[in-house]
C-alpha cells in the first residue's frame, strides 16, 4: 500500500500513481493505492486537510482510471 499522505490536487495524484506504477511494476508486485481526502489529524487547525470526500474521491477515482491499479477502496 503506497500513496501520498493526503491528496493534493489531481496533478500530484496522477504524478504519485505514475512513480509508484513504475516502481511496483519493476518489481513484479501489485500496487494498492492509498491517499487521504480528509485528513483531520492535523497539528494545526489551520493545516491543509484535502479537498474533501466529493472532489477526493473524483481524483482517486480519475487516477485508478488511467493508471488501472489496485482496487477501488471500499468506504
Amino acid at each position: 500500500m503506497a500513496g501520498p499522505n493526503v491528496i493534493q490536487s489531481e496533478e500530484h495524484i496522477f504524478k504519485m500513481c505514475r512513480q509508484i506504477k513504475q516502481v511496483t511494476d519493476s518489481v513484479g508486485i501489485k500496487l494498492v493505492f492509498k491517499s487521504s481526502f480528509d485528513k483531520a489529524n492535523r497539528t494545526s487547525a489551520k493545516s491543509f486537510r484535502g479537498p474533501g470526500i466529493d472532489e477526493g474521491l473524483k481524483v482517486l477515482h480519475s487516477g485508478f482510471k488511467e493508471f488501472i491499479i489496485g482496487e477501488f477502496p471500499k468506504i
